[in-house]
Formats: structure tokens, C-alpha cells, sequence
């Protein structure tokens, strides 16, 4: 399972209706000589102030107009957990949709997420690709395991030209009650390989310092890259740095720095930026 990390240098701005909720963002690149209109979402809520759809625009340069290119719908249930989460993209010529996909989310009675259901739009009708299942060891979520759509059945799939090989996921904790570690594995055809594994540090306000990935090679792991996070005096996140490990030592390769208006506190009023499911939590990364 490769992970593959796309910096982008953009801007964006936000509109806010009645600084209660965010409705509106407009995303911009820089050019090197100014900035320029690349995408906008619409965001609307249901009474439970719960993202219930997200409408997507791209900048047409040469008409100077937005046009409409998809839409992702989101269902809750009544604990307000996400129960289906869809996205249809759309050709903008014909206004006909030209492909989408759908997950279902089932929750135990602990409202924990046991189980999602991936889905594929195909001539209209939403079809299987791949299910994941999570196992829990004392409300802390240990185990995912991802199952293919054979045609008839769920199966552990091999990797081949045409489709990944099933993956399964182990999160160990420290004693922060964060996330210490993330071992990926492959099935082979018989048996779980092992993959990759995230390693995770904290500061000592238990945010997140460096994540150092690695690859397994056959016998041991071999270090292929590092995150490291900095931080202001209030937490907030201000500069990230990748860096690349070759030859014994690492080498940087892009920087993301933030600044923020602390007179308009993003927890303050409805977002859809939310931890959905509270799998960033885990790592002490969600809103």
C-alpha cells in the first residue's frame, strides 16, 4: 500500500452566513505572478448543523465562469453518524453524469464503525468493489481489513494487472492513548505479507511531531520518508516538511507553511472540515 503525498500551493477564501456556518470556499493557485481561480464548494447542512452535501466548481479560464462538475451527498443516521456518503461527477457539455461512487458505513451499538461498503457507478447502477471491516480492542479501533467484490462473493484478492491486493491494517497505541504505529499487510494468496508501517512521535502536547514511513523490503524494514510538524504557542499546525530518506540520510523535498486569523476560530461555527469518522482523532489530528 504506497503512499503518495501531492503538495499544492493554494489559497482559499471562506463565506460564512451569519458567522454561524461556512458556506461557501473558493480555492486559488499561484501562478508566480498572481493568484488565480482554480475551484469552489458549496457546502449545505441539515438541522443538526451535519454536511449533507458538498457541490463542486471548476474556474473555466476562458469564459471567466464557474461551471458545476460534481456533487458528494452525504445521509446520517439518527446518533447523526454517516451512513452513506456519495459522489457524482458530472460532464459540464451534457450536464449527464459521467461516473460516481457511494460508501455505506454500519455501526455497532457502541455507534463504532464496524463495517464499510465501497461502490462503483456503473451504467446507473451502483455496484460492489470493496468492503472494509474494523475490529476494537477496548473502544480503541485495532484492525482493519479490506475484502474484494468478486461478482457473487466478498473475497481476499491477489494483486494482478487489474485490481490491488486485499490490505489489512494493525494500530498500536502508546501511552498517550495515540496512535504509535500503523503495520500495513498484502494478502499473497495465502497469508498476510507485510507492507509498509507509519511510525508516529508526539510533542509533549500530545501533537503529532514526525510520522517516519517505511517499506519492507523481505526481511526488515527500510525507512522511505519522514513528516515533521511544527507548531505556534496555541498548537496550531505552522510549518510541515517532507523529506525523503536516501543513501542513509534524508533529504528534504517540500515544505508546507500556515498562518492563521485568530479572530475567526474555525471551531467557533458549522464547517465541513470535521474528523467524519473519527479516524483523525486517533493520531490527535482532528478539529
Amino acid at each position: 500500500m504506497k503512499k503518495i503525498t501531492l503538495l499544492l500551493l493554494t489559497f482559499c477564501s471562506f463565506t460564512l452566513l451569519g458567522q454561524v456556518k461556512l458556506t461557501s470556499s473558493v480555492e486559488k493557485y499561484f501562478d508566480g505572478t498572481n493568484w488565480l481561480n482554480s475551484a469552489k464548494y458549496v457546502y449545505e447542512y441539515d438541522t443538526n448543523n451535519n454536511l449533507t452535501s458538498e457541490n463542486y466548481y471548476y474556474w473555466n479560464s476562458i469564459t471567466s465562469l464557474w461551471e458545476y462538475s460534481g456533487k458528494e451527498t452525504i445521509a446520517y443516521n439518527s446518533a447523526n453518524k454517516i451512513m452513506s456518503d456519495s459522489y457524482e461527477g458530472y460532464n459540464t457539455s451534457t450536464g449527464s453524469v459521467t461516473y460516481g461512487y457511494k460508501t455505506n458505513y454500519i455501526y455497532n451499538g457502541n455507534n463504532e464503525l464496524i463495517e464499510s461498503t465501497s461502490l462503483d457507478l456503473s451504467d446507473g447502477v451502483y455496484v460492489n468493489d470493496y468492503k472494509s471491516t474494523y475490529s476494537y480492542t477496548n473502544n480503541k479501533i485495532t484492525e482493519l481489513m479490506e475484502h474484494s467484490w468478486n461478482g457473487s462473493a466478498w473475497v481476499l484478492a491477489v494483486e494482478s494487472d487489474n485490481q490491488d491486493a486485499s490490505s489489512k491494517i494493525t494500530i498500536s497505541y502508546g501511552t498517550n492513548s495515540l496512535v504509535s504505529e500503523f503495520i500495513y499487510y498484502e494478502w499473497n494468496g495465502s497469508s498476510w505479507s507485510a507492507d509498509d508501517k507509519d511510525v508516529y512521535t508526539y510533542n509533549a502536547n500530545n501533537k503529532i511531531a514526525n510520522l517516519v514511513s517505511y517499506d519492507w523490503n523481505g526481511s526488515a524494514y527500510d525507512i522511505s520518508y519522514k513528516e515533521e510538524y511544527n507548531y505556534d504557542a496555541n498548537d496550531n499546525l505552522i510549518l510541515e516538511e517532507d523529506f525523503d530518506y536516501s543513501d542513509g540520510s534524508y533529504e528534504s523535498e517540500s515544505e508546507m507553511s500556515y498562518t492563521f486569523d485568530e479572530t475567526q476560530i474555525m471551531s467557533s461555527f458549522t464547517h465541513p472540515f470535521i474528523d467524519r469518522h473519527g479516524f483523525e482523532a486517533l493520531t490527535g489530528a482532528g478539529y
